[in-house]
């Protein structure tokens, strides 16, 4: 359950696109923990995904409504949607001390020479993980605009509502990190079809959660 605008409660399900797969879960309470509801891992298509590219959202969204149809029970349409490693960007920022509202204004500036793209094609997140009296260690997801605007598109024509959008690597980082090693900087192995990636989790943002805002989705 994700707790979203106030103390209203939405149910979602977690959706995962490869350029190979499309893997959605649905979880549900169980005593003191979570356990699944609902699971499909389905084959995508060829030329539907190019080079981490949605090549047909059209099709992409005939795609994500099939491995509906084989998840099992599924009892709401809002969906919490993976961002691809290829087209995003994560650093942690050492700033001088400073409000919310100047990091904001702030992050492009320290972020433009950290990408090899220009900060206007991206959308932004961010969050303070550490600080002391003069300094922040600021966590900053960055993940192109054109993908971003054509996977909403893509879920809005599988009529979906997407509530939140994160990065492969902060979703399983939250998922394997106990909250007793949070303490401990984890280095995380995922190996999938097609590439493995190496996830660092320092201590510092092992308890990160992406916040909501403005400026980091298409609405």
């Amino acid at each position: 359950m994700l707790s979203l605008f106030g103390n209203k409660k939405i149910k979602a399900f977690g959706l995962d696109i490869s350029d190979a797969s499309i893997k959605l879960m649905s979880l549900k309470p169980h005593e003191q923990s979570l356990i699944p509801e609902a699971f499909t891992n389905v084959p995508l298509p060829p030329k539907i995904i190019n080079n981490h590219l949605i090549a047909s959202e059209q099709r992409l969204a005939e795609s994500i409504n099939y491995a509906l149809s084989k998840a099992g029970k599924l009892d709401t349409k809002y969906v919490v949607a993976s961002l691809p490693e290829a087209r995003s960007f994560v650093r942690l920022l050492n700033m001088a001390k400073m409000s919310d509202s100047e990091i904001e204004g702030a992050i492009p500036w320290e972020l433009e020479q950290d990408i090899p793209m220009p900060v206007d094609q991206v959308y932004l997140d961010w969050e303070v993980v550490s600080k002391s009296d003069d300094k922040l260690a600021v966590l900053v997801a960055a993940t192109q605009k054109d993908y971003v605007d054509s996977l909403i598109d893509t879920l809005k024509l599988a009529r979906l509502k997407p509530v939140a959008l994160e990065l492969e690597s902060q979703a399983v980082a939250r998922c394997l990190i106990r909250r007793q090693d949070a303490a401990e900087t984890v280095l995380i192995l995922d190996i999938a079809s097609v590439q493995t990636s190496f996830i660092k989790a320092l201590r510092e943002t092992s308890q990160y959660r992406p916040r909501k805002r403005k400026s980091s989705k298409k609405t």
